[in-house]
């Protein structure tokens, strides 16, 4: 669809860049895109003080900044180095094994966002997030997450530790979300069933070996 839309553009070689009939969203774009340049080349490039840019490397200001409290560093030798990481939203600390960071903020963004088409125009889109952790997610958690869903949105919260019965209900009764809660065992459930269509690649981040039985005559 998208190929035969643009046929006469795509075969056209040349870079394009769409640009907007309309001043702010242009203004807003190369303000958004300078701040861009700022970051990704650590304050060396686009610096501009009044706008928020100084000529230094960016960094939060010292209330957000994380920290590691004294006598709460990872140990660097070999029997105390960390198997498990791990987030406590309430005290906003990343537990690193025996240790942790204070004033870490949470993730307040999507890890997967999905379209129906190429250019991600048409409802819904698929947000999706996901958690690796041991403890249930609650029902600030998923609001949190819920919170960045619109109307016309399909959300799907996937948590290796599961969910606690409270967002369990909260997801069950939020009619004017389509929002799916994937544990574990579901996660496992659905690779299993969708094996064969994954592709190769892929396969090979959580590969399955087939069991094959005798099946009994009649």
């Amino acid at each position: 669809m998208y190929t035969k839309r643009f046929q006469d553009d795509l075969s056209t070689p040349g870079l394009r860049v769409p640009l907007t009939s309309s001043e702010k969203i242009f203004t807003d774009a190369v303000r958004l895109g300078r701040r861009v340049i700022w970051l990704h080349t650590f304050g060396d490039r686009m610096a501009d003080t009044k706008d928020g840019r100084p000529p230094e490397l960016p960094r939060l200001p010292a209330s957000r900044r994380p920290h590691i409290p004294i006598g709460r560093a990872t140990p660097t030798d070999p029997d105390g180095m960390p198997d498990t990481i791990d987030y406590d939203a309430g005290k906003q600390r990343l537990l690193v094994g025996n240790g942790y960071v204070e004033n870490v903020e949470p993730a307040k963004g999507i890890d997967i966002l999905a379209h129906n088409d190429p250019l991600g125009t048409s409802a819904p889109r698929i947000k999706v997030q996901v958690k690796r952790r041991a403890d249930k997610i609650n029902v600030d958690g998923l609001r949190a997450f819920m919170a960045l869903l619109g109307e016309q949105d399909v959300g799907i919260f996937v948590s290796t530790g599961g969910f606690t019965s409270d967002a369990q209900v909260e997801a069950r009764t939020k009619e004017t979300r389509k929002l799916t809660l994937i544990d574990l065992e579901k996660l496992v459930d659905l690779w299993i069933e969708h094996y064969d269509k994954v592709s190769e690649s892929d396969k090979r981040l959580l590969p399955l070996k087939p069991i094959h039985y005798l099946a009994p005559t009649d």
